[in-house]
């Protein structure tokens, strides 16, 4: 009940309708095809039917793959590139009618305090990371503030807004497509560092 309440208040039911009902077509990865969308603005139900997609996800991947899969990704963030380069700078993004902008309060916290995040989150990384690698997390939230004033003065362009792996399958036993881009949910208008700080 709780997920379902976030996503009814990030909107990202229709947000995900109206990517494939406008868009779909013109992003370069390969996206499951919609077969059934529709939404109910008065109930906020929703239903997507996907065609299923045979894939793992990239922490799933054995060590034993682990150059072919550096090939695969540099292929995927070369597409992410062609999808930014598409819509490059505010007049070239399509209006849509149902993506937001970052600088939107509502989606602020897509470049909200990861300083806060990170003490959350420390528990749980205390049980898997070592203390080098909690130190390491730790400086680069140093960067956090500078990254973030850079992120608002780029270019804004059409971003995912959630590439992060568990978002991509793989398919190791595919020529192509090897890899496919899900959860369009949380499309927006922003910079394309968005995009990219959320990759591995």
């Amino acid at each position: 009940a709780a997920n379902r309440q976030n996503a009814i208040e990030m909107c990202a039911f229709p947000r995900e309708v109206q990517f494939y009902r406008t868009m779909a077509s013109e992003v370069p990865f390969a996206i499951p095809h919609m077969l059934y969308r529709e939404f109910d603005p008065v109930t906020q139900d929703g239903i997507m039917l996907l065609n299923k997609v045979d894939g793992i996800t990239r922490d799933e991947l054995s060590r034993a793959r682990s150059a072919e899969f550096e090939i695969d990704a540099a292929e995927l963030l070369t597409d992410l590139a062609r999808m930014h380069a598409k819509w490059w700078g505010e007049d070239s993004i399509p209006e849509t009618g149902f993506m937001i902008d970052i600088k939107d309060s509502s989606f602020g916290h897509v470049l909200g305090d990861h300083e806060a995040n990170l003490l959350n989150l420390m528990p749980m990384l205390e049980k898997f990371l070592s203390s080098k690698s909690i130190a390491q997390l730790e400086r680069m939230t140093g960067y956090r503030e500078m990254f973030v004033a850079a992120a608002r003065n780029m270019l804004r362009t059409f971003c995912h807004g959630d590439f992060h792996a568990q978002n991509i399958l793989w398919n190791p036993e595919s020529d192509s497509p090897r890899a496919w881009v899900l959860d369009w949910q949380m499309v927006t208008v922003g910079p394309g560092a968005l995009d990219w700080q959320r990759t591995w």
